[in-house]
């Protein structure tokens, strides 16, 4: 069984992300997103069946039989300024922070101000 990737983004954008204009299968799609979560050899979900045809029915995916690897997914100009859409309404807000928490930063500096004022007593 494969552990999920953690990602900020929802499913349907996490899936969505990892197409482009090469042919992308519906299982090496799932694994790439972090989607996969059954065993190897196990049948997708009603939940990523779901996704797959909410990306195709909105035209923002198409299936192929084109590509160096034979049939597969292309993302399509829909999709792209889906992407664009949600990056620019919700990208930098929703980015992980790098770095230590605030909450921990500003422990660390009362902690730092009571030991000043504890030696300059």
């Amino acid at each position: 069984m494969t552990e999920p990737k953690t990602s900020p983004l929802p499913d349907v954008y996490r899936l969505l992300a990892v197409f482009s204009g090469v042919p992308k299968t519906t299982m090496s799609a799932l694994l790439d997103s972090g989607l996969w979560t059954q065993e190897d050899g196990a049948a997708i979900s009603d939940h990523q069946r779901g996704l797959l045809r909410v990306l195709a029915t909105d035209g923002r995916i198409q299936w192929v039989t084109w590509g160096p690897n034979g049939p597969g997914y292309v993302l399509t100009g829909f999709g792209e300024a889906a992407l664009d859409t949600y990056a620019q309404r919700y990208g930098p807000a929703h980015a992980p922070r790098r770095g230590r928490s605030l909450g921990e930063i500003a422990r660390e500096r009362q902690q730092a101000e009571r030991e000043a004022k504890e030696g300059a007593a």
